[in-house]
């Protein structure tokens, strides 16, 4: 099913920096939200609390 932008009602999340680790799981279960039909489609901003190349050492 194709669909265009504007046929959504969007959700915008900004919260507070996070972690890398924290920003890649949020991602991942609004992924299965959206895709599941249980929330919106969603745009999420990302502020980094910590250089990603350090969470995961």
């Amino acid at each position: 099913m194709s669909s265009r932008w504007n046929d959504h009602d969007w959700q915008l999340i900004h919260t507070r920096a996070q972690s890398p680790a924290m920003h890649m799981t949020l991602d991942e279960v609004i992924t299965d939200e959206v895709g599941s039909g249980h929330r919106p489609a969603t745009l999420r901003v990302w502020e980094w609390a910590s250089s990603a190349k350090l969470d995961c050492l």
